[in-house]
């Protein structure tokens, strides 16, 4: 009977290894290709997109985020299985043999995922991104056009900020659901000037475990295995449709961070929606603002010194919001995330997402 039992228990790891096969050749294929642009292209055009496309329609209809869902079901399960292994190696034997096939079930699991995100998103990160495709080379920023453009943005935020909604104590008040509702019509303006841009607005999702992105660093993340756009609804309202529109901008193609800030800036800028115009112009003003107190502490006094109460007040409470939210899980999920861009093809990490300055100056000093 020992002998049966044993016999069972080397063949029952074939089963395990076979399911690995099609998603270690996945893998592999992957990691072979992803530097041929030619094949790239064909797996965005012809895997990616379409299935992000079909994911987008079937999730968007849910009034809550299916990522979060699916977040907290792996982790449960992914618990529950180790404890499961290790009561199961106590009482029985040989335990190095079920521990080693308990880990190689993780393994195998974690293979299928890496796989389906793979082939669902990973090779457009090397594709022509989206600067590439329409032009924009984000050269050197001269200390005079960075001056320029922040100051163009500083004088439209100064005329948008009234035109918000905010309570008696000055600050923005405008309806939440209006914000998620108004998302579907941001993009048709842009559309029209950048064609690649083109496709569904799909309705982005608030988060229910929002305070813990912001303990994370995150305002938003577009999940490619669900097609979702989930939205940090924790943060200060100021910056959310900007947000959204960075979210939704991956959701058509653009991968690089620095490009769905540009994308996302330019397309709040273009729309005709109010809250939505000044939240991407108060975001692109910050990022300018950033690099020009780097650039020109004189003439970042000077613009800075120029800002209307209003604009000033929007940016203390988004500062004292996300000070206070920084921690040691904020540090970790930065590297964490880091490790993520960079193995997806962006060697330059979360520093990416400062680097749509170049694109701002370059497109708005034309």
């Amino acid at each position: 009977m020992k002998k049966k039992k044993k016999a069972r228990e080397q063949k029952s790891l074939w089963p395990l290894a076979a399911s690995a096969a099609v998603p270690a050749l996945l893998t592999a294929l992957y990691f072979a290709f992803r530097n041929n642009t030619a094949f790239s292209l064909w797996v965005a055009q012809r895997v990616s997109r379409p299935y992000l496309t079909v994911m987008g329609k079937l999730t968007s209809p849910l009034s809550f985020s299916l990522m979060e869902l699916l977040i907290t079901l792996a982790i449960l399960i992914v618990l529950v299985y180790i404890i499961y292994v290790v009561v199961r190696a106590v009482k029985n034997r040989p335990r190095s043999k079920i521990l080693i096939r308990g880990l190689l079930t993780l393994i195998v699991a974690a293979l299928w995922v890496f796989a389906w995100y793979a082939w669902s998103y990973g090779f457009d990160y090397y594709i022509p991104g989206f600067a590439e495709r329409n032009g924009l080379d984000g050269g050197t920023v001269t200390a005079e056009k960075l001056y320029d453009v922040t100051k163009l943005f500083a004088d439209e935020a100064n005329r948008l900020a009234p035109g918000v909604e905010r309570d008696e104590n000055g600050l923005i008040s405008a309806d939440e659901e209006g914000i998620f509702t108004n998302s579907s019509g941001i993009y048709k303006q842009i559309e029209t000037e950048f064609a690649d841009l083109r496709g569904i607005s799909f309705s982005p999702k608030g988060m229910f475990y929002s305070r813990l992105f912001s303990r994370m660093g995150f305002t938003g993340v577009f999940f490619p295995f669900t097609g979702e756009c989930n939205i940090n609804t924790d943060a200060p309202v100021s910056g959310r449709p900007f947000t959204i529109a960075h979210e939704l901008a991956h959701s058509r193609g653009v991968t690089g961070e620095d490009e769905a800030n540009f994308v996302g800036i330019a397309a709040c800028m273009t729309c005709g929606d109010a809250m939505y115009r000044y939240s991407g112009c108060l975001s692109g003003l910050e990022y300018l603002l950033s690099d020009l107190y780097l650039a020109d502490r004189e003439a970042w006094r000077e613009i800075r010194s120029g800002l209307s109460e209003y604009v000033r007040l929007d940016i203390a409470e988004s500062d004292a919001y996300w000070n206070a939210m920084e921690s040691h899980v904020t540090e970790a999920a930065g590297t964490v995330y880091t490790g993520y861009l960079m193995v997806g093809g962006d060697d330059r990490g979360i520093a990416a997402y400062d680097e749509c300055v170049k694109l701002l100056v370059e497109y708005y000093s034309r």
